[in-house]
């Protein structure tokens, strides 16, 4: 009887430490936090149920992540080195608070370590968290480029860490210590009476992957931004304005907007960190193959085409709710980090970046990339009268 009651004890345990990362990333996401939260449950399992506990916390990671369509390399790998960690930490050294500073300060220096090197190698694992963008854009607009990516890893593995290394031993030190469940728990070996308790742990797992990537039609209702009623009077204008704030609550992808822009055909498109998202007066949409844009730094109008510069991908063209063109320093762009697009009467198309001013003319289709200015680190660009004005 107390063998079976122990076995279902254990299997509540280990779901509550994977849905404790479950719930942390989706919080992380929504709310746009500067840290990962996918690491308390991790340790918590390691720490009460072994190696295999935690293997179940690093899946239910990865399904999270899947369902948020924020996948990275970066995550399962740190996740797998906590993993050992912990272990290692359990088994060598006392849970006191000198050796939690130094567990701490250990998570800490490999979890920056592998983001950075994975990072170098695809600098598109960092991408779409509002913080690390910030930093690396901050940095490129201050001609401090190279140290953007190393600061924006070390910024979120450090802040990350820290917090979950606290939560860890909070949780272990004050609260699970003082229940009756684990007050005598002092290791239960996974290899031997918990082994069924992990097997029916992974079963529901494999529910939980099914239900996290069931479908849902469901779409955020929004409502209009402003309603303006002005009558102008014979010495000055008089209006009043009814303002609505739109933020991740009711349909945009971040909270942090970049650039505006209203296309011929009426949509209103929001360019944000997170990706390209078009409104229609009732709602906002991310129309299909847009995912593929993100870190947006200006968007410009020209009829129904919509311009989209970004920080890290170049240009893109998007036309009929679709993207039609992209191009990046490899087509003869000076930067991928593009601040401004401007077209004149010629229909030329200005492109400004931090290397230089880059112009596009359209050639059967395609288009020809020629340089106006290689000098100037250049942040805006407006087109009138004639004549291009660009901010150096």
């Amino acid at each position: 009887m107390n063998s079976t009651k122990n076995k279902y004890q254990n299997i509540i345990f280990i779901l509550f430490f994977s849905l404790l990362n479950c719930v942390g990333i989706i919080l992380s996401h929504k709310l746009d936090l500067p840290l990962w939260l996918d690491s308390v449950g991790t340790m918590l399992g390691v720490y009460y149920y072994g190696v295999y506990a935690g293997v179940l916390c690093v899946l239910v990671n990865i399904a999270s992540l899947c369902y948020l369509d924020s996948f990275n390399v970066v995550s399962p790998l740190i996740s797998a080195f906590l993993i050992y960690g912990t272990s290692f930490f359990k088994n060598k050294h006392r849970f006191d608070v000198n050796s939690i500073m130094l567990f701490s300060a250990f998570v800490i220096f490999f979890s920056f370590l592998i983001s950075l090197c994975i990072n170098f190698i695809d600098n598109q694992q960092l991408k779409g968290n509002l913080w690390s963008d910030s930093i690396i854009a901050f940095c490129r607009d201050n001609g401090i480029r190279l140290i953007g990516l190393p600061l924006a890893a070390f910024y979120l593995e450090f802040l990350d860490k820290l917090v979950s290394v606290f939560l860890f031993f909070i949780s272990v030190r004050f609260i699970f210590s003082r229940t009756a469940w684990f007050k005598n728990f002092n290791k239960v070996e996974v290899m031997g009476r918990s082994r069924s308790s992990l097997k029916i742990a992974l079963i529901l797992f494999a529910g939980f992957i099914g239900l996290l990537n069931y479908p849902s039609d469901v779409e955020a209702s929004v409502f209009k931004v402003f309603a303006r009623e002005s009558q102008p009077q014979t010495d000055f204008l008089s209006f009043s304005v009814q303002q609505t704030v739109f933020n991740q609550k009711n349909g945009l992808l971040s909270g942090n907007v970049t650039s505006i822009a209203t296309t011929s055909d009426g949509y209103i498109w929001i360019g944000t960190y997170a990706g390209l998202l078009k409104y229609d007066g009732n709602s906002f949409h991310r129309d299909h193959g847009f995912e593929i844009i993100r870190n947006i730094k200006c968007l410009y109008a020209d009829g129904d085409r919509l311009w989209v510069g970004t920080t890290d991908q170049g240009v893109f063209l998007v036309e009929g709710g679709r993207v039609v063109n992209q191009l990046s320093e490899k087509d003869g762009l000076l930067s991928d980090y593009v601040t401004g697009i401007a077209v004149d009467n010629n229909n030329l198309i200005y492109i400004t970046t931090p290397s230089g001013i880059n112009i596009l003319n359209a050639e059967s289709g395609s288009y020809k990339i020629s340089q106006a200015c290689k000098d100037g680190n250049f942040t805006s660009l407006s087109y009138g009268s004639g004549y291009i004005f660009a901010i150096d």
